[in-house]
């Protein structure tokens, strides 16, 4: 009887283990909306579509828009306050 029981407790513990072990790949799951650098740079393309996204991002007033033309050189030269 307690052969048995010592035999079941082996089959799932090593069960589990072999669960447990088939895991990995479908924990690394890539957005479709993100590229990796490494694949985002192998091509003429990719290069292209980054470059593209620093100009798109400087468009907001935080960066580009505001802060190089007007924002932080007006209060540095002390035209503007904060």
């Amino acid at each position: 009887m307690k052969y048995r029981h010592y035999i079941r407790k082996r089959i799932v513990l090593v069960g589990v283990c072999l669960m447990l072990m088939a895991c990995n790949d479908w924990l690394d799951v890539q957005p479709k909306s993100q590229v990796e650098d490494n694949e985002m740079f192998k091509s003429e393309t990719g290069f292209k579509e980054a470059l593209a996204g620093v100009y798109s991002s400087m468009l907001s007033n935080s960066t580009y828009a505001r802060e190089l033309t007007y924002g932080a050189i007006g209060v540095m030269g002390q035209e503007w306050t904060t």
